[in-house]
This record gives C-alpha cells, structure tokens and sequence, in this order.
C-alpha cells in the first residue's frame, strides 16, 4: 500500500508539472504570438537557482523559492525586452530561431557554470 501512494503522489506532481508547462507555453504564445523552445530551460533554471540557494546560500526551502521566483521572473523579463521584442511582429520563424539559440545557450551556459561549481 506505501508503494501505490508513493506511485500514485510522484504521478500527482509529474502531471502537475506537465499541466504547469503545458498551461506556461500556451499563456506565452496566446498572449506574445512568439513560440518559444527555451521554456523548459526557464524551468530548469528555476530548478538550478533553487538548489543553489538552498544548499550553496542556506536558505530555507520557501525563503529559496520566492528568490528563486523573482529571479527567474525577472529574467524572463529581461529576455522579453530585450530579446523576444526585436523579432515580435517578424512572423514565427524568427522568433522560433531566437528561441531555439537562447535554449541551446542557457542549456550549455547552466551546464559550464555547474561543471565550473564542482
């Protein structure tokens, strides 16, 4: 019975996680009209910020995830207005190249950092 809750909670937060991109990707290309490839990348660094502030920094796990919110937030921010809103209004394949090369960077990019940490 303990092996069909723990099944049944990993399944619970796995399709969470699923709903939350799904729901993230439709909200970004609705509202933005740009497709963006990076948007697990956002969440990976989301992930990978979050460790390190609570292991590296310290922090308790709810004082972590508000930093890591408003990072990752503001990121996203800086991503859009300096980035996405060049391309915005070029059609889909630009925006579709931009995010492709931005996944493709903050991918290698997390990967050189982490590897660097150790």
């Amino acid at each position: 019975m303990d092996l069909f809750l723990q099944f049944l909670t990993n399944g619970l937060v796995v399709g969470v996680f699923y709903a939350l991109s799904a729901l993230g990707l439709t909200l970004i290309f609705g509202l933005m009209r740009v497709v963006n490839f990076a948007h697990g990348e956002f969440y990976m660094l989301g992930g990978v910020v979050g460790w390190f502030v609570t292991t590296h920094l310290g922090l308790d796990f709810f004082s972590g995830l508000v930093l890591v919110a408003l990072a990752i937030g503001s990121f996203g921010w800086l991503v859009d207005r300096f980035l996405i809103e060049r391309v915005r209004g070029q059609g889909e394949e630009p925006g579709i190249l931009l995010t492709i090369g931005l996944s493709i960077f903050l991918v290698n990019i997390t990967l050189l950092a982490i590897a660097r940490r150790r």
